[in-house]
């Protein structure tokens, strides 16, 4: 059966709907890390029931360093919760629970990851920005640090005989002591004894204040 150019711009409109109503469902994720959600969050989920309760969610976010922190941020996660629900609606879920609910279905899950994902893509871009002014970095100078400091992560997982996490793993990349010191000489960085205890002052400042990771 022959079909006409009007039904072919028909058959191409209707599948792009479909994608584009898929994509909005994963919230901007790939197949793999809705995969990666999907089992970390069937191994959460205790009573196997397709919900998770208030506190098996507390334990998922912990897994990825999202927990709320205070009474405050408390509260701003049920209303993030409530959010997630309205987003996965729009996206075509049709079972997203009721608000206010203190249970959580898995595709709302999804939607309130991708909002955690951005608060803290947001935060490190800032956190960036701040010691790129304090130490006052072009862009340039910090990609190319970035580019440097994570050929030496991976590198430091050959070493271990360790395989690199993968990005959905949502692991920081950072470097021990000894890694950062075998980085500044491979920089040409001479470590004299004082150099070397400034430099250990510096390292402990910074793991101290938890940047002593890439953004």
């Amino acid at each position: 059966k022959y079909i006409s150019f009007d039904d072919m711009v028909a058959i191409a409109d209707s599948c792009r709907s479909a994608y584009v109503a898929k994509e909005r469902k994963k919230a901007g994720f790939s197949d793999e890390e809705i995969e990666h959600f999907q089992e970390i969050y069937k191994r959460f989920d205790l009573n196997k029931n397709g919900e998770i309760d208030n506190l098996e969610l507390q334990n998922i976010l912990k897994e990825f360093g999202w927990q709320p922190r205070s009474r405050e941020q408390q509260t701003e996660l049920m209303n993030k919760i409530d959010n997630a629900r309205a987003l996965a609606r729009e996206a075509g879920v049709q079972d997203v629970g009721s608000d206010g609910s203190p249970t959580l279905r898995f595709w709302t899950f999804i939607q309130l990851a991708r909002m955690c994902k951005t608060e803290e893509d947001k935060a490190s871009e800032a956190k960036l920005r701040e010691l790129q002014h304090e130490l006052k970095f072009t862009e340039g100078e910090v990609e190319d640090f970035r580019q440097v400091f994570r050929s030496w992560v991976k590198r430091s997982f050959e070493l271990e005989g360790r395989s690199p996490p993968k990005p959905q793993d949502n692991v920081p990349e950072t470097l021990s002591r000894e890694m950062i010191r075998r980085l500044m000489r491979s920089l040409g960085t001479s470590l004299s004894p004082s150099i070397s205890d400034v430099l250990d002052s510096k390292i402990q400042s910074l793991d101290e204040e938890s940047r002593l990771e890439t953004a």
